[in-house]
């Protein structure tokens, strides 16, 4: 079993073993983030002004307790880029949670039960995919933050940030889950399914999903990297999460207002640490999709 277990992991690219690592190392931050980091930058009492503006360890000036440097409120880098992993991850697992769980429900009504509803879901489809996610986003965060009074806007901000990009990325499971279920509701183990009387939930749930699960986890790898970008994108654009809650897009945002300054290390860690992030889960969901499509990844 070990031996097969090796040999399997030799066929891995050397490209793909490295993103798989990085996830892992990415996993591992986001579960122990509070452990791992070396000073809390959560709170803003944990952190002093007059360690403002250090640069990181190998530079002339620096303090061996920042190894990455601080920014301008005296926050540890290397900690905020700790927490920004592990809020991203965070953001990016609930969203596209909520978006699969949301698409494939509206995906099976679509395709199994067709006619009028089929149309209409499609028709909303159709309308969703003529607008940018972004905008989308951008709008659904709008809306909420309109519909409640401003002093609880903090308050709502992350679940807000969730629901925004959730609901930028449905339609594509939607699509992908409705087309399958059509192809699924033709074939004669469905009709036999029917004939002897199963109920339809049995059907779908038995039947037809197993063969939804592998375009879905290809999806779902590929939305989990767009979601950590659009939540950078909103952080930066300033209507994600407050400017003290230690996010990537955040700290971009934060590193461009001292770009001409010198400082470069508080725009140059998160945006490195961010394409990491991004660029590792699409090749890792590239891999995916052809060992899925050829079968090699079940042998």
């Amino acid at each position: 079993m070990v031996a097969n277990f090796i040999s399997k992991i030799r066929k891995i690219p050397v490209l793909v073993l490295i993103t798989i690592v990085l996830q892992c190392l990415f996993i591992i931050v986001s579960v122990f983030a509070p452990w791992i980091a070396p000073h809390d930058v959560t709170s803003q009492t944990s952190y002093d002004l007059s360690d403002a503006n250090l640069p990181p360890l190998w530079l002339e000036n620096s303090d061996s307790r920042f190894i990455l440097g601080t920014d301008n409120l005296g926050r540890d880098i290397l900690s905020m880029l700790i927490y920004g992993v592990q809020l991203s991850a965070l953001v990016a697992f609930l969203s596209v949670s909520t978006a699969l769980i949301a698409g494939c429900i509206i995906g099976f009504f679509a395709g199994y039960v067709g006619s009028i509803l089929d149309t209409l879901l499609m028709r909303i489809v159709d309308i969703k995919l003529a607008l940018p996610a972004i905008l989308m986003a951008l709008m659904a965060d709008g809306i909420a933050r309109a519909l409640v009074p401003p002093e609880r806007h903090e308050n709502i901000a992350f679940p807000v940030l969730v629901f925004s990009i959730a609901f930028a990325s449905w339609v594509l499971y939607a699509r992908t889950v409705r087309v399958t279920t059509m192809i699924e509701t033709q074939k004669e183990y469905v009709h036999a399914a029917k004939l002897l009387g199963l109920s339809h939930t049995r059907i779908v749930l038995r039947h037809i999903l197993p063969n939804v699960i592998n375009p879905i986890i290809v999806i779902s790898t590929v939305e989990s990297a767009t979601a950590i970008l659009l939540e950078s994108t909103l952080s930066f654009l300033g209507v994600g999460l407050p400017p003290h809650v230690p996010s990537l897009g955040s700290m971009v945002r934060e590193g461009v207002r001292f770009i001409y300054s010198g400082q470069w290390w508080l725009i140059v860690f998160p945006t490195l640490v961010l394409a990491l992030f991004i660029l590792s889960l699409n090749i890792l969901a590239d891999w995916l999709a052809h060992q899925l499509n050829t079968g090699d990844l079940l042998r």
